[in-house]
């Protein structure tokens, strides 16, 4: 593969790579994070360029920064949920705040707990939403189905314990 080649390989993938990070770590950290796999993928050619998988490369190098970057926001606590006090999905969903903030920080990862809050809590459409994230409305409405599934489920198994 030529310089040129492999230059045509990047541009071609890059917005592939921004929708994959943008869907694990939300819209504020996907450009950099994006950024930062080709800025590696760049350094190292001659290992993407051997790998029989180059996308897989890709794919790889930025799913190994997304969990950095989780980790690093581990460190910082509930500092997006502070002024959330109830969540309400269908009317079945309504936990005290600190069962959200568990449920959410440990259930979900940052991006999804960004599209949940700002659609459920917020009421931003998911015409807007999927206009920001770069997706289909029907993919969107999917996630946000699934999500909300999953905590109905969580819901159901604190309720059990209590």
């Amino acid at each position: 593969m030529t310089a040129e080649e492999y230059e045509s390989f990047c541009r071609e993938r890059y917005n592939e790579i921004l929708r994959y990070v943008k869907r694990h770590l939300g819209v504020d950290k996907a450009e950099d994070v994006t950024q930062e796999v080709f800025f590696i993928a760049w350094k190292r050619r001659e290992a993407v360029l051997a790998s029989k998988k180059p996308v897989g490369w890709l794919y790889n190098t930025a799913k190994n920064l997304i969990r950095e970057a989780r980790k690093k926001d581990a460190r910082h606590s509930f500092a997006p949920f502070e002024d959330c006090t109830e969540v309400q999905g269908n009317g079945k969903m309504e936990l005290e705040l600190v069962e959200w903030k568990m449920i959410l920080e440990e259930w979900m990862e940052p991006g999804e707990r960004k599209l949940f809050m700002e659609h459920y809590v917020n009421g931003i459409s998911v015409r807007e939403l999927a206009m920001r994230e770069d997706v289909k409305e029907e993919v969107l409405r999917m996630r946000l189905h699934r999500m909300k599934k999953r905590l109905t489920q969580k819901t159901k198994e604190l309720k059990i314990r209590e």
